[in-house]
């Protein structure tokens, strides 16, 4: 059973680097056979199909992206709301590159068509961007009770502070842009735009 399950993570892993390069439809589940060391039999035995296939990369970058935020942020201590907002942005952004293929996964325009027909993949993009936007919220509601960050609306500003993350990686990943050396003036500018002004500050 545990050999079968490594052969099944196996190919999960190999699958998730040939999807984040190629796409879906230049994929090959042949060359994801060749690239894991096993046999195109061994892949159709764990997944019916290509859009299985699909479904468990997606759940297994998910399980990534959750657990890999819940280590951080339960390892990690934090002076203020403001300045857990700023760390959790700077680790998503580290994360983002580290782990490239997980967040590259999320820009195929295959994602979301799949996820118009298929409830499950649905599901796994839903968790995902959920629990980054609670992340976030909650960083603004704690800086908000600290006096850390001004009054604004907390789910509106997660948003925004949620895709212009999306929008740096979309450059960085796809070499338009060297926005990795955008990150420091990203954070500062949401320290600024965060901050209460000098006079309001307990």
């Amino acid at each position: 059973m545990a050999q079968r399950n490594s052969k099944k993570q196996a190919i999960i892993d190999h699958a998730t680097l040939i999807f984040a390069g190629r796409g879906f439809a230049a994929t090959l589940m042949s060359d994801v056979a060749a690239q894991a060391e096993v046999a195109s039999a061994s892949i159709f035995y764990h997944f019916k199909t290509k859009e299985d296939l699909y479904i468990a990369v997606l759940e297994n970058a998910k399980e990534g992206i959750l657990q890999a935020f819940d280590h951080y942020l339960t390892s990690t201590s934090f002076a203020s709301g403001l300045d857990k907002l700023l760390a959790i942005v700077a680790f998503h952004l580290h994360l983002s590159e580290s782990r490239r293929e997980w967040f590259l996964l999320l820009q195929r325009p295959f994602t979301y068509e799949l996820a118009a027909t298929s409830a499950v993949c649905r599901a796994q993009l839903h968790a995902i961007y959920s629990c980054l936007l609670n992340i976030l919220e909650d960083a603004l509601k704690q800086g908000r009770e600290d006096g850390s960050i001004r009054v604004l609306p907390v789910n509106k500003i997660a948003l925004l502070i949620l895709s212009a993350i999306d929008g740096l990686r979309q450059l960085e990943h796809h070499h338009l842009y060297a926005a990795s050396s955008l990150f420091t003036e990203l954070l500062e500018l949401y320290r600024y735009a965060l901050s209460p002004p000098s006079n309001q500050k307990p």
